[in-house]
């Protein structure tokens, strides 16, 4: 009986599209990233910088001809895995030699925890270097709002006013002490609909973002309350209402967190989201 694996590398965003949407399509909850990736490099819009899909990585792994892995790595970015549940992680070996053999340098891994964690091993061993972990973290989604959580406060929009201090919430969310000089960014979110805030009394105190919106999945992120503002709710009303309108329409809500930040893992939970699977982000060290 055959069972040939093979890695696959490839320069067109198509050809790569074709061969492993459906194996991410398969839980599009755990794949939000990378189909939100793919969907950009897709769409021709502003191919420049890490948008440009042809400076991207893009391999798989094949067994008899049927994808089992796909991987994606961004310009200055870690490398996204994602196997079939049955994978086999000494198949690994291959993948590793393939992306040696191409002379691609991976300067970190972000997947399912024990993928990332055999990739890892894999990887660093295979170069001699070693690696450590940067983050662990958390996939969730929601069927059902918790009846204990108000899940109608008034969000809205954002508008062209509130650039006034929108570039400031960005870089605390990002940890950043840059403040944005290039609004683009900020105006493309309001232009498309997708970032939200939450008022308090007519003032703006948090914000969040439809990130992603797949077939049957959206993603939330950037979900930011000022320090002045937190402790009182916030987070957890603005969060509740934008996944209720994604129920609305149709979609799972899903979200990302960082195992180390206790008080949103919380927040997530109190207001119905469930566990889908655990992270793990590594940086290799040279």
């Amino acid at each position: 009986m055959s069972n040939r694996v093979s890695f696959e590398l490839y320069s067109n965003i198509m050809t790569f599209h074709n061969d492993v949407y459906e194996l991410l399509l398969e839980n599009e909850t755990k794949n939000l990233v990378l189909l939100g990736d793919l969907s950009m490099g897709l769409s021709e819009e502003n191919p420049t910088g890490w948008r440009d899909p042809s400076k991207w990585v893009m391999a798989s792994m094949k067994r008899d001809g049927h994808t089992v892995l796909a991987a994606l790595m961004l310009p200055e970015d870690k490398l996204q895995i994602y196997a079939e549940e049955n994978f086999e992680c000494k198949d690994l070996a291959l993948f590793v030699a393939g992306l040696e053999d191409a002379n691609i340098s991976v300067p970190g891994v972000n997947a399912e925890y024990a993928l990332a964690e055999a990739f890892a091993q894999i990887y660093s061993s295979s170069n001699n270097i070693k690696y450590s972990i940067a983050k662990k973290g958390r996939i969730y989604s929601l069927e059902h709002i918790s009846k204990e959580v108000c899940s109608k406060s008034q969000i809205r929009l954002a508008q062209s006013e509130d650039l006034a201090f929108l570039p400031f919430w960005w870089s605390c969310f990002f940890d950043s002490l840059h403040v944005a000089d290039d609004l683009s960014a900020f105006e493309k979110l309001i232009r498309t609909k997708t970032l939200y805030i939450l008022e308090d009394g007519g003032i703006p105190v948090s914000m969040a973002r439809i990130d992603q919106k797949l077939e049957r999945v959206c993603g939330l992120g950037m979900i930011y309350t000022p320090p002045y503002f937190r402790s009182r709710g916030f987070a957890t009303k603005i969060s509740a209402s934008l996944s209720t309108l994604c129920l609305e329409r149709g979609y799972i809500p899903a979200l990302t967190t960082d195992l180390a930040n206790l008080v949103s893992n919380k927040i997530y939970q109190k207001i119905g989201y469930k566990e889908v699977c655990d992270t793990l982000e590594v940086d290799f060290i040279r």
